[in-house]
């Protein structure tokens, strides 16, 4: 870690914002006519959101006597269908008990003693979105109806049992999660106090999340030029029950919404000297922040609005042994400055500082969990952002270090 031989008190005055106008894209709007009825129209929208909208990058203006216009990404369905769980066949038991046999007393069979039981467990989709439904069947190869045994099905993780069945050669339940989750799942046949005599395999299901990130175009500009605020997916949401959604943590201002594609983008400015911080998330849809039903969200992005024309970067963090090494490089040397380089994680810990030079090489012991890395140029701060930044990075991931 590089520092200065000067010290320098730290800043607490905050930089002076302004209300954002704010332009918004799509990857893939909706096009159905039914889809464009319930959409508000883009003058009807900002008014409700309190949103100065920029033409351009996918949003139309509205006019007289027009239908209503495509808005991109601000142009949702807020009426996106939502999991419906499939009904429970009858017999089968949810409440952790076991059926009763409805059988006589003394009625019991089973197939010949030579008969070796099976039980197997599949599900009807093993890869699905958080709330989605996927159906477990345990099958035998007997009917264990008028037997001692049952069909039971056990979340792994848990141990909780999920369904249970006196009869018939299946078992079957819908199995859902709130978010992002991998649940192990195993069938049984099993009677009321000896252990089963026959186990399925595991079978594993996965409640998936979109990988969300959130890149500007421009981490650094000049007031009242904008800059694009992009989400970026791993999947495409349509076929799910979310939105990529785009908020101005600072302000808590919406910035947009996208019910479908892979990407969802903003365009954002300033008119005066500030820095902003902006967040996506996989949510249900709404205009205030934090959206309902929030599956995943970025770290901050942060946006500097500054005069002076600085420009700060980070490179790829490098891992040495239980150490970690990431430059910072801006456009000019801050040795005449009143400002440092300075690099902080997402948890807001400032990690090492420059006062002279335009490269500044922070070295620091690595962490063995998600660890992201920013860069600013500002008066000596330890606040994540600090409050005197006049110019903000890329923010870059940190590598994982197992001690």
């Amino acid at each position: 870690m590089s520092t200065s031989s000067s010290s320098s008190p730290f800043s607490s005055s905050p930089s002076p914002s302004s209300s954002p106008s704010v332009s918004s894209s799509a990857s893939a709007p909706r096009s159905s006519a039914a889809a464009r009825a319930a959409r508000p129209t883009a003058r009807a929208l900002s008014v409700v959101l309190g949103l100065s909208l920029v033409a351009g990058a996918g949003c139309l203006a509205d006019e007289p006597g027009a239908a209503p216009a495509e808005l991109g990404a601000a142009s949702v369905d807020l009426h996106k269908p939502q999991p419906v769980r499939p009904p429970t066949a009858p017999g089968v038991i949810t409440d952790g008990a076991l059926p009763a046999k409805p059988v006589e007393a003394g009625a019991l069979a089973a197939p010949g003693a030579a008969f070796t039981w099976t039980v197997a467990l599949s599900a009807s989709t093993a890869w699905l979105w958080p709330t989605q439904y996927s159906t477990l069947t345990a099958t035998t190869n007997a009917d264990v109806l008028r037997t001692p045994y049952y069909i039971v099905i056990k979340n792994a993780n848990t141990g909780a049992q999920v369904a249970a069945c006196g009869g018939g050669t299946t078992c079957s339940i819908a199995v859902s999660e709130p978010g992002i989750a991998i649940d192990s799942f195993v069938a049984y046949l099993q009677d009321y106090v000896n252990p089963p005599i026959a186990t399925s395999a595991p079978q594993f299901v996965s409640w998936h999340g979109a990988d969300l990130q959130l890149v500007a175009t421009s981490p650094t500009v000049v007031p009242g030029a904008t800059t694009t605020l992009t989400a970026f997916a791993s999947a495409d949401v349509g076929p799910s029950p979310f939105y990529l959604e785009l908020f101005d943590v600072t302000t808590g201002t919406f910035l947009a919404s996208c019910g479908a594609g892979t990407s969802c983008s903003a365009t954002v400015t300033q008119t005066s000297e500030t820095t902003h911080a902006y967040k996506a998330f996989l949510s249900g849809w709404g205009n205030t922040m934090p959206p309902p039903s929030v599956v995943e969200t970025t770290l901050a992005s942060y946006v500097t609005w500054s005069a002076l024309g600085y420009q700060l970067s980070l490179g790829t963090p490098t891992q040495s042994g239980l150490q970690v090494s990431v430059v910072a490089t801006a456009n000019v040397d801050v040795g005449p400055t009143p400002y440092y380089i300075e690099v902080l994680n997402d948890r807001g810990a400032l990690l090492g500082y420059c006062g002279s030079g335009a490269s500044c090489k922070v070295t620091f012991d690595g962490v063995p969990y998600d660890s992201t890395l920013y860069g600013f140029l500002s008066r000596y701060d330890a606040a994540l952002p600090p409050a005197t930044t006049v110019a903000s990075s890329n923010n870059v991931p940190a590598p994982l270090v197992i001690q």
